[in-house]
């Protein structure tokens, strides 16, 4: 096979050119998974991350706004709370969906796993929220207020008609009526009793055991209470029957009052609402947190594992661009130093070989391996050599007096074969002059003498073809 410089060259540039292709294509492949793998970084776990984050700062603000609906003292308040409560949620269900369709396959099920958690807590938040609507303490103190009002009418017919009885009883008095006076009196001290307990029961409403305690006391005294009345109603004289008839009205629509005020204050909405809500509501709302914080963990181990990725593939990266920039230099230094060394000594040698043809040293003759452009030369430099040989053989052929021989010019500008043809063609038409005037030496002197003239002419011509020879000889070295 012929492997020529221009081929050699070719391929060590193609080789290189292909590895260097090569290292461009895995540099940009490389890079373009490098870019995607931040991209998805960026793109899926860091916006997931922000989502996730985002949901659990409005679980915080619901979860803060629901203690606030609890503290609420008025309904304005409360609305107000419950209306920012619902802005929050309506905002977590659209990013729940975004968070679910940024998610992964492996991540979906985590999202729905949250938003089921989220909504087992949004129905004990709603639990919550009817309780802390009933507002129960500050109606219940409302209500004993309202109630107060009637308290006091019943007191001052009360204590009318224990002022008509006490006077009555100044003058003369039996011992049926002065015990009838003195129950009388004991109204007043029970309605203070039962005024007293009704606002126990509010106040132990952070209590649900010392409140059903005192709901006990309060039913006993309103038992006694009515007791007492009922005796009364008998006992009393017939003009104070028709005013204790209106206070007995009086007093049974106050106790209806308090009935009312007790009735709000064992609803005890803002206890059980501050207990659920540090109860169930609050596993609830744990359980969607610690969902939430799985799916942070989630895409905090998928960044890792792409960041340990990205570093695994910039390290193989580097490793293979850096071995194939070594074996793309070494393949350009071996092939350099290769061409080179054949080149130096293919030249190396056609210049010895010229030095000594230009000595007139025609017997070297040079020997190569390679099948290029340099062997091309040698081959012509051998031929050379070969051709003066030839030439010079036929000079020492006519030198020694053989005119046999016919040099062929190797072509036009053979100006060696040229003149040696000459020199040959002008020697024999001199040594046929030469016997032609032997031949004729009898027809006398002249003749003899234009012989010898001519042949002197001859032998000059033959000196001067056979310089123009050597010269040419000289030339061609």
């Amino acid at each position: 096979m012929r492997l020529t410089i221009k081929v050699k060259l070719a391929l060590t540039f193609a080789a290189i050119i292909i590895l260097s292709a090569v290292s461009m294509f895995i540099a940009l492949q490389n890079l373009a998974n490098l870019n995607t793998s931040l991209a998805g970084i960026v793109e899926g776990n860091v916006a997931r991350i922000q989502v996730a984050a985002d949901i659990n700062a409005r679980g915080l603000r619901v979860a803060r706004d629901e203690k606030n609906q609890i503290l609420a003292n008025s309904q304005e308040d409360f609305d107000k709370f419950s209306a920012l409560i619902a802005t929050e949620t309506a905002a977590m269900a659209d990013q729940i969906v975004k968070l679910r369709d940024l998610s992964s396959a492996v991540g979906k099920p985590k999202v729905d796993a949250y938003a089921q958690a989220w909504d087992a807590f949004v129905v004990q938040h709603e639990a919550v929220a009817r309780l802390s609507a009933l507002n129960s303490d500050t109606l219940a103190f409302a209500k004993i207020k309202a109630a107060g009002a009637l308290q006091a009418t019943a007191l001052d017919a009360l204590r009318a008609i224990e002022g008509r009885m006490e006077a009555s009883l100044a003058g003369s008095g039996d011992a049926a009526s002065i015990r009838t006076f003195s129950s009388l009196k004991s109204l007043d001290s029970a309605m203070f009793e039962v005024s007293r307990d009704i606002r126990n029961i509010v106040l132990s409403m952070a209590d649900p055991e010392q409140q059903s305690r005192d709901v006990a006391g309060l039913q006993e005294r309103q038992a006694a209470l009515l007791t007492t009345i009922e005796g009364l109603a008998s006992s009393l004289p017939l003009s104070e029957r028709a005013p204790f008839e209106a206070y007995r009205q009086l007093l049974t629509s106050w106790l209806a009052g308090v009935a009312d005020a007790q009735a709000s204050a064992v609803e005890n909405g803002d206890y059980f609402a501050t207990q659920l809500a540090n109860g169930a509501a609050r596993d609830a709302r744990q359980l969607s947190v610690d969902t939430l914080n799985d799916i942070i963990a989630l895409n905090n181990e998928q960044m890792n594992q792409a960041s340990i990725d990205a570093t695994a593939l910039y390290n193989t990266s580097s490793t293979l661009l850096i071995a194939l920039l070594v074996g793309s230099s070494l393949l350009a230094i071996g092939a350099a130093t290769w061409i080179i060394m054949g080149i130096s000594s293919g030249l190396g040698k056609v210049k010895s070989v010229v030095t000594a043809v230009s000595l007139g040293d025609l017997d070297q003759r040079i020997t190569i391996k390679s099948n290029d452009e340099i062997k091309d030369l040698v081959d012509t430099v051998n031929l050379m050599t070969e051709n003066l040989r030839a030439s010079a053989a036929i000079a020492d052929q006519i030198a020694s007096g053989d005119l046999t021989v016919t040099p062929r010019p190797l072509s036009d500008k053979d100006r060696l074969g040229q003149a040696l043809l000459q020199m040959v063609q002008k020697l024999r038409t001199v040594i046929a002059d030469a016997i032609a005037s032997a031949n004729h030496v009898s027809a006398g002197s002249q003749e003899m003498s234009a012989t010898a003239e001519q042949l002197s002419q001859g032998a000059t011509e033959q000196a001067s073809s056979t310089e123009e020879a050597s010269a040419s000889m000289e030339e061609m070295a």
